[in-house]
Parts: C-alpha cells; structure tokens; sequence
C-alpha cells in the first residue's frame, strides 16, 4: 500500500538509505524502480553487511547508465531538498 499511498500524493521521487546496501536497501530500490519510481541512494547513509561489500553495493545502482537510479551524498541531498520550493501547508 506504501506505492499507492506514495502514488496518492503525486509522490515519483525517492531518497533511500538504510542498512543493508546490497540487501535491504537493493531490494526495496529495485521494488521501487519497478514501480515507476525515480530512486537516488544515499551512499553516505547506508552501510553493508561487511565493509567490503559497500562500494560495489553502490557501483551497481549506476550500471547501465543508472538502470536503478543515482547515489548522492547526505550533503548533496540536502542541498537539492533545500533548492526546493517551500510548499505552505496551511494553505494545502
């Protein structure tokens, strides 16, 4: 029900992170992909099952010229979160 909740909302874009990379994380981006939905990990707010197990973890999001979306940094999210227009809630 998340997809048709998110879908509700005109909601395309996500930001996801969590733990495990290349399970969890993996999972749900490609679930999320499937969906229709634009994804970009968060690199720097994931982490792996083993510490070398993250950097490919995150390579493979980009294969295929981004087949599964983009990684970005906490930093870099932020920055594009803040570039956004503020939305007046009382007025929704």
């Amino acid at each position: 029900t998340l997809g048709a909740l998110l879908g509700a909302f005109g909601i395309r874009r996500l930001l996801l992170c969590g733990v495990t990379t290349e399970v969890c994380v993996h999972s749900t981006l490609r679930e999320a992909v499937d969906r229709g939905f634009v994804c970009t990990t968060v690199g720097d707010a994931t982490a792996a099952s083993q510490p070398e197990h993250q950097a490919p973890a995150l390579a493979m999001i980009g294969v295929e010229g981004g087949l599964f979306g983009g990684v970005c940094s906490t930093a870099e999210a932020v920055a594009a979160l803040n570039a956004l227009p503020r939305v007046n809630r009382e007025a929704a």
